[in-house]
């Protein structure tokens, strides 16, 4: 179990935080303008299409990172 967060962990930093807003300030909203907006929108609906095809379909989307420790050790070993 302690292998799978570990794994998974940027899901979880994301998902937790969505939940626990939505559910305890759902009239809450933010409005967002401009470019950064607009490549926001186009991310998040693309993920969320690629969520429910894979959902519909079956299929899987993983995501793996040296995370800012590995890049940073792999720079110093370079030097």
């Amino acid at each position: 179990m302690i292998k799978h967060i570990l794994n998974h962990l940027f899901v979880y930093l994301l998902a937790v935080p969505f939940l626990v807003f939505a559910i305890f300030f759902p009239d809450t909203s933010i409005e967002m303008t401009g470019g950064f907006a607009y490549a926001y929108m186009y991310c998040t609906s693309c993920v969320g299409f690629a969520l429910v095809w894979i959902g519909l379909f079956g299929g899987e989307i993983s995501y793996s990172s040296k995370g800012l420790k590995g890049w940073i050790k792999e720079w110093r070993k370079n030097e």
